[in-house]
This record gives C-alpha cells, structure tokens and sequence, in this order.
C-alpha cells in the first residue's frame, strides 16, 4: 500500500484521553451559546411542499458557493439560498449518492454516474456511463461514490467500478455494502473478509479488520485527531489510527452506544450523529455526553438519510421527510424545552431563570424547567424591580416570595410594573394605572386613576413625576404622579398641536431620559422645552425600514435593538452615525404584536412563537463574505471575470448573476450596482441576484456590483466591450472620410467667383436680417414674461385671499351651525361646509398655474420630473411654490394641510432629492 496503513504514528486513544475533557468543554460551550441557559442552534425544515419533489432524499452536499445539493426520489435537488429547483438525470430516476469536489457535482444514481457543471447560467449533466465497457454498463444503485483528482471510484452492489485513464472493475462474491476514504485512501467492506484496500490492482486485507466482517457500522473520519471511527449497528465504537483498531466502547456514554445511527460527520471539536427515529445529535471528541439538536417533533421518527457539512461549518441534513438545515455558526440558539409554547417575557432572579409564556411561568435553564403552577394562563411581562421579581398577568399582578408568586388583591389583567419609590410601584393593567404600595412587607393596591381608564400596556416614567402611556390606536397620553396627594390624573393627550398627527400605531419608547414616539409618519423625540414632537433624523435615516417601530430596547454596549414592521436588528454607534445589522429569520418567528426582547449578561432573549432564541455576535462564525459575478450574452454564452469580453451587435445585451458564499443566508445578502459607461449611479439596496442589459450603444462598459451580508461589503467588477455594426466600425468610418474627402475637394476645384461674391452679399444680408429677428424676439419674449409673472402672481394670490376667505366663511359658518338648536339648519349648514371643502380643494387651477410656471421658469416642472422620477405630483407642487419663496404658512392652504404637515412634506422631499439638511430648500430650488 503507498502511504497509509503500516508505519504512521501511532495516535492512539490513550494519546487524546487527558485533552479530550478540554474539548468537550469548549463544544458545550459552543452549543450553549456560553451561557447557563441551556440552549441548541437554530434549526430549520424543509417538507415537501417547500421543496416540491417527493419527500425522500438520501444523500447531500454543497460547494463553494454554499449551494446545496440533494440526493431526492426524483433526481437532483438544488438549493440556492431562494428556492428549490429540479434536475432530472437522464434515465429520470433517483440520486442517491453526491460528491462535490472543485465545484464539480458527482452524482451516483440508479444506473447512473456521471458530473454536474453550471456554464452556461444552467446545469448541464455528463454521464460517464459511456466509458464504462458495455458488458457490464447496466448496474444498480450508486450508494457510495469517492471523487479524487486522479480518479472517480463508486460502489454498486457487488462491484467497485475505478474511472480515471483506464476503467478498472473489482468484483466480489458477494455484495459489497460500504465505501470510505480514510486519510486518502480509498477502503471498502469485504462483507465476509473486513476491510480491504486496493494496491496494484489487488485487493489486500487491512490487518486486524476482520472484525467487521459481516457487521454493518457508520464510519466518520475526524481531522481533529486523524482518527478513523467505526459506529457499529451492535452497539460497539472502535478508533482506527492507521495501525491498530481499538475498542472505546466502553469509555463513552451509554445514549451513544444506544442510538440507531445512521450517519456521523465531524464537526466543530466533536461530532453530529444522525438517527434512524431521533433526530440529530452532537458529541464531543471523546463521546462522553449527548446533545440532541432539536426535540421538533419533526426530526423524531423522521430518520436521518446523510449528514453534511457547508462551507461555513453548518449541517444539512437528508431527512425520509423531508431536509433540515441546522445553523451551527449563524449566532442564533434556540432555549431547549419551549418549542410548544409562545414566548413573551423572561427574567434572571436569584441564580433562577423565569420564562412567561402563553400557559404560565417556567423556572428553569431550558430542558429541566419546571411549569409553577399558580398562575396558570398568559403571562405578559416579568421584571426585577427594587430586588423584587414582578409577574404581569391576565389574573392580575403578581410578587415572587419564598418560591411562589403572590396576588396583589384586587389587580386583573396587568400588563408591566415600573418603579416609583423603594416601597411604591405604579401597576399599568388592562384598565389604567394602579399605585402599589409595600405595607407591613405586603404588596397593596392604594388606588387607581379615576380620570384615565385606557389600557397601560405601553409605559415609560420620565423623572419619576410624570407616566407616559401609549395605545396603539388611541394615542400618546401623558400623566401626573402626585405622591404626596396619592393621586395619578391626566394631563393631557399629545395631538397635532404636539406635533402628534394620527393616533394610529404610536408606540412609546424611553432611551436614557428621552422619550420617543414612532408612527407610520417616523420616529420623533420629544423636546420637553417645546412641548413638541421632533423628528429624530439620524435614527430615521439609521433604521432605513418600514415604519412604524414596534420594539426599541437599549442592551448591552449601548445598541439599540429594534422590530419594525417588516424587520428585525440592532443599531450599533459608529463614528458617523449607525451601523445596522439585520436578523432576518427573526420577524417571521416573533409573537406578532408582542415582539420582545430582554439581556442577560451579553445574551440577547427573543420571544417567538416556538418559545425562545438567544443571539450573540461572538458565536456567529464563517467564512468571510464574497461576491461574484457570473455573466451571459444574447446566446446564453458565459463569460469569465479574465475574459476580454466583447458582444457583437447581433448578440447585443447581457446578463448578470450575482452569486455569493452565503448562499443559504441569501434573506440577509442586499445587492446594488451600476454600469458606469451608461449610468453613473448606484440603484438602491435590493435582494434581486441578476440584473439585465439590452440594446447598449457600441463602447466600452464597467458594471460594478456591490453585495452587503450582516455589515460585511464585497464588490466585483466586470468589463466589457459592445461591439458596432459593420456601418460604424473603423473601416467604414474611414471610408467615409475619404468619401467626403473627395466631394469637397470636387467643389474646390471649380470655383466660381461670382457666386462666391452673391453668397458672401446674401450671407451678410441674412446675418442682418436674423440680428433684427432676434432682437425683436427678445423684446418680445421679455413683454410675454413679465405678463405672465404678473398672471402668476395674481392667480397665486388670487388661490391664497380665496382660501383665506373660504376658511373665514367656514369658521362662521361652522360657529353659527353649532349655536343652531335646529337640527334641519345644522345639517344644511353642514352641505354648505362640505361644498366649500370642496370648493378649496377644487379651486387650485393646478394645471394653469404649471403652465404658466413652465413658460416663466424654463420648464420647471418637467426638469423636476426628468431628474427626479420618484417624485410625485404633491412633491412637484410643493417645489414650485417653494421655487416662489413662499411661506409654509402661505404654502399650506395651497396643499390644503397644516403648517406641521407642509414641515413633514418638506423633510420627506429632503430625502427624496438626497440633499442634506444644511441646505435650504428654497435656495436649492433657484439653483434648478
């Protein structure tokens, strides 16, 4: 044999005995997310419907790229972080075996064997089966294939087929039921001699292998140790270190030995075991202790085909029903023991960990919780005030003491608890506000607001003398604590006065000592000197989501940490500003409109649907983000980054494909891009993977593609040449040259002198004549201009005193139909009102006044539309009138809006023309 068997160093398992502890810790702590929180990474499942093949698959693997490939009933499945496609092998029947070697895809059917290259933007299939000599061409299933540089080896029933110059065919007398590589060496099971490896085309036993003749096992090459593992179906591990074979069997955990393995990969210190009715699991190097991955009850009795690992150390797992992706490295760990429950709040007291869930309150790290059984039923929020643990809860409001949970009398349906005093809290309930009070060491109720019986869900204290309460579609309102007359009264409501311009979805947050309001209008911090909302424009421009806001939680390192409509992340301070980080498999998971979110130590513990996740930055791992681009020409020709590309005109236009590394993370991969040559600017972030070019003009182009994952930016470039048609290209605009070179030289080879004299009069007549024409045109032009500013100026002043006049008639109007005890006059007074809404709103002659802008202001208008497409027909009206230096106050019953509404519109226009906000506006719009 060449390299393997005899003469290496002998690494036996004595060798490992004393680091194997080591190593056992440093992989629980990479599965406990290194916390005491007893938690399992983030799984996700693939069933049939999502893959739209049949829900058996045996095999799986994945490239460079991170796409994955699975071995399924119908061919081949293939993953790109998007969508599942299809292939079929060319006898339609199934995958069972796969190999990934240079980004080449070899695939083991049934009767099948060949390769997979994607060239061409698609996947093209090569059987081999061609090589192979015809008599013994047709075999059965491909279980096992081995691909090597020199060689692709595969096993079929009772023979081993070797393809590299020549085609070498190992038969044996009966079946040959298993094939692996063990430190490049390629070894099969002689099922009634051992283990057996191939030297000058002879079959030699591996000396002390006849143990595992006619005994099926799992086997699992560890690059840790270099040590081969054998997983026996009678319940036996042995260890093979190229030299001895040695029984552990009786040194690792019996749950090991007592699971019905079906496959074992090596993964981050240890391994990940496949079952045939229990999941996935995962062990340390020495196999001491078991972690199952996941108690869904979807992995249990769903056996467990093959395992695999991605480029970034993830598992894919090939599943009887269905596929499993197990994210080992993505920071995201799923707390065991909730998975049917809803999670909505959770706290550390004492050394305990309490979990609020829709059935109760949990105490425990995870698998050994334990349900506390009083109360029973919803549980909205726990926290730790003034060293006491508070229960809010639809039963009322609750205090921990000597192991269970106390009822304050007459409370119902509490929402949160916030500290006033050492001995006082306030109480936010379904109702309004309660004060509580310590007494004699028991928690009372003094008294609730008399004034305010809104629901108190959302609360913040501002200097522990006012309370701050927001309803989602009742609004911002503001309250009173008055200790000394044990009183909670209303102040008052924010409304537009306030700068609060809709009651709808407002959501309160308190960071340090601010308070800030979001909306579907923004987000806004309020100025305690104006009693006025402001808009927060560098959290606004920071967030660059869908507004409104749901959740704003500051945690550990001063990040914020946020949920909005469409998204989930956190905002880390940089030097100019914010860098957001997004998790994007979080919005879809969490409890939907009680998003939520706490910190213990630097872990951060979501609530979602399926319990608990926590999430730490330093667990995420991976390789380092990239990007590349794939292009094709009219024709589906490819082309590489090293190719002087250049497209002929019948094949004029080209397509992009955008590919990166994390290809099964593609919901947090944002792409743009330019073609600088056509267009100089870069569209907006986008998840789109391709983009399309038709019809270029004949040049030279750059398109430059920038990808961005999780903060991490990569860019490519590509060039390339549009090639002109035969009628523009050098040789012809040579010929034409010489062409034009020929007619003037023609016509300045017989002059003629007095045509030359007549033509000089005639030019000389006409340039007096056009200097006359021009300058009449010019007075004219100037008249037709200061007529049409006067028309402007008077139809714009005429649209103001009208309103102004509307408005005055509406307010008396309005006066007098409120006084009115007869109901018939009020309501007529009411048609006369709603005509006159109308009127005002009629009454702007918009369409006039824009010609006459036009005309006066070189096309205005239209430039505006020319340079800036998303602007709508609000904005351009604001332009103009901004353009006329009016005032907001002058500009607002022109819109037929509030003076704060024109101030929205106008911030909103800042954005839309990406000016920044130290220029004005009005200056800005002189300068167009």
């Amino acid at each position: 044999m060449k390299t393997g068997f005899k003469g290496l160093s002998a690494l036996t398992w004595p060798h490992f005995k004393n680091s194997l502890g080591i190593l056992f810790f440093l992989s629980v702590l990479c599965v406990s997310g290194f916390t005491q929180i007893s938690t399992t990474p983030e799984v996700r499942f693939f069933s049939k419907e999502d893959l739209d093949a049949p829900p058996r698959n045996w095999s799986v693997a994945s490239d460079s790229l991170g796409r994955v490939f699975i071995g399924n009933d119908i061919g081949l499945l293939i993953y790109n972080g998007h969508e599942f496609e299809s292939f079929h092998l060319p006898n339609f029947t199934s995958v069972r075996s796969i190999q990934v070697h240079q980004d080449t895809i070899w695939v083991g059917g049934q009767d099948e064997i060949g390769y997979l290259l994607d060239n061409t933007g698609k996947w093209n299939f090569t059987s081999l089966k061609s090589r192979i000599p015809s008599a013994q061409r047709s075999f059965t299933d491909v279980w096992f294939l081995i691909k090597s540089d020199e060689a692709l080896s595969f096993l079929s029933n009772d023979a081993i087929y070797n393809l590299s110059d020549e085609v070498k065919i190992y038969h044996d007398q009966t079946s040959v039921p298993q094939m692996f590589s063990f430190r490049g060496e390629q070894i099969h099971l002689g099922w009634n001699r051992g283990l057996l490896y191939f030297e000058d085309g002879k079959k030699n036993l591996i000396p002390g292998s006849t143990l595992f003749a006619q005994r099926n096992f799992r086997y699992c090459e560890n690059p840790i140790d270099s040590l081969g593992y054998f997983f026996t179906e009678d319940n036996k591990v042995y260890t093979y270190d190229g030299d001895t074979f040695v029984d552990i069997s009786s040194q690792i955990s019996q749950e090991i030995l007592n699971l019905s393995i079906t496959s074992v990969i090596p993964i981050d210190n240890g391994f990940a075991i496949g079952t045939r009715e229990d999941g996935v699991f995962m062990s340390s190097l020495s196999l001491h202790n078991l972690i199952p991955l996941s108690d869904d009850r979807r992995f249990i009795g769903n056996e467990v085909r093959a395992l695999s690992k991605d480029l970034h150390g993830n598992i894919w797992v090939a599943l009887n029903n269905g596929i499993a992706y197990v994210d080992l490295h993505g920071g995201i760990q799923q707390v065991n023991g909730f998975s049917s429950q809803a999670g909505f709040c959770m706290a550390e007291y004492n050394g305990e960990f309490f979990w609020g869930t829709n059935e109760g309150v949990f105490i425990g790290k995870g698998n050994d919780k334990m349900l506390i059984d009083y109360p029973l039923g919803q549980a909205w929020d726990l926290n730790v005030v003034n060293d006491e643990l508070w229960l809010s809860h639809q039963e009322g409001c609750f205090y921990y003491r000597n192991g269970r949970f106390v009822r304050v009398e007459d409370t119902y349906g509490s929402w949160k608890v916030l500290p006033l005093q050492k001995d006082i809290v306030v109480e936010g309930n379904y109702f309004g506000v309660s004060l509580l009070k310590k007494i004699n060491g028991e928690w009372k109720k003094l008294f609730s607001t008399n004034d305010f019986g809104e629901s108190s869900r959302f609360m913040a204290l501002y200097k522990k003398e006012e309370l701050w309460v927001a309803h989602p579609y009742k609004g911002i309102f503001r309250l009173s604590v008055d200790l000394e007359n044990n009183e909670i009264y209303l102040k008052e409501k924010l409304g537009p006065e306030h700068g609060m311009e809709s009651d709808l979805l407002a959501h309160l947050f308190q960071l340090d000592n601010d308070i800030l309001i979001s909306s579907p209008e923004g987000l806004f911090r309020f100025d305690f000197l104006k009693n006025h909302l402001d808009p927060d424009e560098d959290l606004m421009g920071a967030f660059d989501t869908e507004l409104p806001i749901k959740m704003l939680e500051k945690g550990p390192k001063g990040r914020l940490w946020f949920t909005s409509a469409n998204e989930t992340g956190v905002l880390k301070q940089i030097e100019n500003g914010y860098d957001k980080l997004s998790l994007s498999s979080l919005p879809r998971r969490q409890v939907f409109g009680f998003e939520n979110v706490q910190f213990w130590n630097e872990d951060v513990v979501f609530g979602v649907d399926e319990g608990f996740i926590t999430y730490r930055e330093d667990n995420r791992k991976g390789n380092t983000f990239t990007v590349e681009i794939k292009a094709y020409n009219a024709i589906n020709q490819s082309f590489y980054p090293e190719d002087n590309i250049r497209i002929g005109p019948e094949e004029n236009g080209i397509r992009f494909q955008f590919l990166s590394n994390f290809q099964t993370r593609t919901k947090d991969i944002k792409y743009r891009w330019r073609l600088v040559g056509q267009n100089s600017s870069w569209n907006e972030w986008n998840e789109d993977n391709h983009k399309s070019y038709s019809k270029l003009d004949p040049g030279q182009y750059q398109f430059e593609l920038e990808g961005v994952n999780k903060g991490v930016i990569d860019r490519s470039i590509w060039k390339f040449e549009i090639l002109p048609p035969w009628y523009l290209s050098t040789l012809a605009k040579v010929l034409y040259g010489v062409l034009a070179f020929v007619v003037l030289s023609s016509l300045m080879l017989f002059p003629n002198l007095k045509y030359r004299e007549e033509k000089e009069k005639l030019i000389s007549e006409n340039m007096a004549s056009q200097e006359e024409i021009e300058r009449l045109k010019m007075e004219k032009l100037q008249d037709e201009i200061n007529y049409k500013n006067r028309q402007l100026a008077s139809s714009t002043m005429h649209v103001l005193q009208k309103n102004e006049t509307f408005n005055k008639l509406k307010e008396m109007i309005e006066k007098i139909r409120r006084s009115s005890n007869d109901v018939q006059i009020s309501k007529e007074l009411k048609s006369v009102l709603s005509l006159l809404n109308d009127d005002i709103r009629l009454n702007e002659d918009w369409d006039k006044f824009a010609q006459y802008f036009d005309e006066v202001h070189s096309d205005f208008t239209v430039a505006l539309k020319n340079n800036y497409p998303t602007l709508t027909a609000r904005d351009i009206k604001l332009c103009a009138y901004l353009k006329m230096n009016l005032t907001t106050k002058e500009i607002a019953p022109l819109m037929n809006i509030s003076p704060r509404g024109v101030e929205i519109s106008r911030y909103r226009l800042r954005k839309k023309l990406g000016i920044d906000k130290s220029i004005n506006l009005n200056e800005f719009m002189n300068t167009l």
